[in-house]
């Protein structure tokens, strides 16, 4: 079974370097595939925040400290830290 997978993602706020481990699973195809579903996620996750999330919160510090995202090709499911499903 070929899989793809991000290890050890961090991002420094001040400076905005950012570093990670993007596993292959050793098919260009599947790489690709793979980040196109990852980025389409992420595009939705930047959407979901600027829009102020499930509340409409328009205070910047006003959101929970976490997300859970699940997602494929033509689906996005964003959890905030309090468990409840946001898209």
């Amino acid at each position: 079974m070929s899989y793809t997978m991000i290890k050890n993602c961090k991002m420094d706020w001040g400076s905005e370097k950012h570093r990670f481990t993007f596993v292959t699973g050793g098919s260009r195809i599947e790489a690709l595939d793979s980040l196109g579903d990852l980025i389409g996620s992420l595009e939705d996750l930047y959407k979901h925040i600027s829009n102020g999330g499930m509340h409409g919160a328009t205070n910047h510090r006003d959101m929970p400290h976490e997300y859970k995202i699940e997602g494929g090709m033509s689906y996005t499911r964003i959890k905030s830290t309090e468990g409840q499903l946001e898209v």
